[in-house]
Formats: structure tokens, C-alpha cells, sequence
């Protein structure tokens, strides 16, 4: 199914998210992210988690947004917990129920999702996802190259994320690097087999 088509099917469904998770605009996101460390798929987040809080706080001028982000950052670095940053994510969700305009509803639901990577990179993908229908709710869908512009962004970005990691002294917070420590262990086994398999 073509990407124009597979939007409209969802937009006659009345479906809130216009990007499905195995949307094809996606595919290659998806892959980069399967080979990501957690700690790149964390920094990648939270760095376009502050992008979209900082749009929102341009046109609301709400604390709320730009410090469920700074609170996220610090929940990585392990200076807060998740039962101090939870209430925020869920208050920005929230904020979606509060307007009608569905441009800001998408990219609340972006923004908390982003922020939630630091509990699972499960909700990585949620940030592209609604971002992406904020983006065809605001442009339409005559044109998607500004869909195919973006999905090259983030990963671009994801690229710079993984080069900031390796390279960026921060402190994370210890189940941070559990996660990372067991993926690197996971990728040295993978590797051992594929040797062994040739």
C-alpha cells in the first residue's frame, strides 16, 4: 500500500494516529532503531522531545511543556525518579483532552511519548508517529515529501544521537545502563554466532 493510501484509509477510518507504527514511511526508522543502544534511542528522544516543547511553549507559553522535558533529561541522568516525572508526561497528555485543535493534540501525545522512552524504548517510535499526523494535519496530503524530509531527519539525528553517546560524557541512570550494558552483551553474542555460522 502506497504511503498517500494508507493515510486515507486511516483518515475514513477516523483514526486519531494518521502513522501507524508499520507504517512504510517508517521501515527504515524501525530498522535504525532495532540496531540502536538504548542510551542512543534515550538521547535521540529527548533531544526531539525538547524540539517539540519548545514549539509548544512558543504558542502556549505553559511551563509545563519545556519541564516535562528538563524532568525527562533528569530521570535519565538518574536525578529523579519515575514517580516524580510520571505526573507531568501524564498532565501533557492530558493537555491534548483540553483542545480541539488537532495539530496540538498529536504533538502533546509526541512530546509524552518522547519523554516516556526514558521508562522503555518501546515508546520511541510514538514520537515519529504522532509528530508525523500533527505534520498531515497542518499540511494535507496533496504532497508527503515534507513526511519523507522528516523521516530522512530523524534519522539523521538518530545517526548524531548515537555519535553523541559514545562521545558526550553524561551520567545516566543506573537501569539505563543495565539496559545498555545487557544489549552490548547481546550484540557481542550475535556476533560471536554469525563468526562461528561462516
Amino acid at each position: 500500500m502506497e504511503l498517500k493510501e494508507e493515510i486515507e484509509t486511516r483518515l475514513k477510518r477516523k483514526n486519531q494516529l494518521l502513522i501507524a507504527k508499520d507504517s512504510i514511511i517508517l521501515q527504515e526508522l524501525q530498522d535504525v532503531l532495532a540496531v540502536s543502544s538504548p542510551k542512543t534511542i534515550i538521547y535521540w528522544s529527548l533531544r526531539e522531545s525538547e524540539r517539540i516543547a519548545r514549539r509548544l511553549d512558543d504558542q502556549f507559553h505553559d511551563p509545563l511543556f519545556l519541564e516535562t522535558a528538563i524532568f525527562a533529561w533528569l530521570w535519565a541522568m538518574g536525578e529523579k525518579k519515575m514517580y516524580e516525572v510520571k505526573p507531568s508526561i501524564l498532565a501533557v497528555h492530558g493537555y491534548a483532552k483540553k483542545t480541539d485543535d488537532p495539530v496540538v493534540q498529536a504533538l502533546c501525545h509526541a512530546l509524552g511519548q518522547g519523554c516516556s522512552t526514558v521508562h522503555t524504548v518501546k515508546h520511541a517510535i510514538g514520537l515519529p508517529m504522532y509528530e508525523m499526523t500533527a505534520m498531515v494535519k497542518e499540511r494535507g496530503i496533496d504532497d508527503l515529501s515534507y513526511l519523507v524530509e522528516m523521516k530522512e531527519y530523524y534519522i539523521r539525528e538518530l545517526l548524531d544521537a548515537r555519535d553523541c553517546v559514545r562521545n558526550v560524557k553524561m551520567s545516566w541512570a543506573k537501569f539505563i545502563e543495565k539496559h545498555e550494558k545487557a544489549f552490548h552483551e547481546e550484540q557481542k553474542a550475535r556476533n560471536l554466532d554469525a563468526e562461528s555460522n561462516k
